[in-house]
């Protein structure tokens, strides 16, 4: 059984581990163009890929991803009283604690433990994560918000399109699912280097603050994904999917975010570190726990 966990984990972790020496061994990539370009065009092929190709119910589907914002909205309840109960300035660390690592690690992992049909309900996570992500997360930091971006959002697009050809029993063409195949195989091997080159880049910052973050980010994260997997009676791969990516650990974009934004860069960047450490055993002990 452990054999089996390791050879999930040790793919996503070595990839990490080959973006993060091509850092330290003073190469450059710009993991800011890597991210739009997994956003606008990886991650949406990657959606068109999948989803369609599986036999899924959209009712399933639909549920699931009514699921996943219930997940997350009981995640930003118990971080946000969390927050106050400790006196900490919730605008600086609420959207952190509530957006995880969906895309670079949940994908692979979602992947790697549970098939194709894991992936494709990790990709409904993925992208209403997102959407909350650079909507109601960033008016979190910055104090304002607009829906035009998120409606314009090709993630969105290929959602709906997902859902358009899933509810119809209708294809892509040959020759245009052949295309975004390969448009979207890009998808999570640039997401892994990418994490380890962001990894490398940003500083220790404050580990002890770190560390509670992330402690946090835990109870918190699987607080909601274990709520609503309760509440939405899941069983199988949708609860697994939903509880592995419950316990992600935090987000490069997160202190991407807090730089741009001034809200503690300095604690965000130990607290991305330390959750990507912890996420190790973290992630072991939850594999052998969830049931195949």
């Amino acid at each position: 059984m452990l054999l089996q966990i390791l050879a999930v984990l040790a793919p996503v972790f070595l990839c990490v581990l080959v973006g993060w020496l091509w850092a330290r061994n003073g190469r450059r990539l710009d993991t800011r163009q890597v991210a739009q370009l997994i956003t606008d065009i990886g991650s949406p092929c990657l959606i068109l890929a999948t989803i369609p190709a599986l036999a899924l119910d959209s009712k399933a589907l639909a549920g699931f991803a009514g699921a996943v914002l219930v997940a997350i909205a009981i995640t930003a309840l118990l971080a946000a009283f969390t927050l106050r109960l400790l006196r900490w300035p919730w605008r600086d660390f609420l959207s952190p604690l509530v957006f995880g690592n969906h895309g670079n690690m949940g994908l692979s992992l979602s992947l790697f433990a549970f098939g194709e049909q894991g992936l494709a309900l990790s990709l409904v996570f993925f992208t209403l994560s997102t959407l909350l992500h650079f909507t109601l997360g960033i008016s979190s930091l910055a104090d304002h918000f607009s829906t035009g971006r998120t409606l314009r959002s090709p993630l969105v697009l290929a959602m709906l399109v997902s859902l358009a050809l899933l509810g119809t029993g209708s294809h892509l063409p040959v020759w245009l699912l052949q295309t975004v195949q390969l448009l979207g195989d890009i998808a999570i091997p640039l997401m892994l280097l990418a994490l380890g080159v962001s990894l490398a880049q940003i500083g220790t910052g404050t580990v002890a603050t770190g560390l509670q973050l992330t402690v946090l980010r835990l109870l918190t994260g699987l607080g909601g994904g274990l709520g609503a997997a309760l509440l939405f009676d899941l069983q199988g791969t949708a609860r697994n999917i939903l509880l592995l990516q419950a316990a992600m650990p935090a987000a490069v974009f997160s202190y991407l975010l807090a730089e741009q934004y001034r809200r503690a860069p300095q604690a965000v960047a130990g607290y991305v570190l330390v959750s990507t450490v912890i996420a190790i055993p973290v992630l072991v002990l939850l594999l052998w726990y969830l049931p195949r």
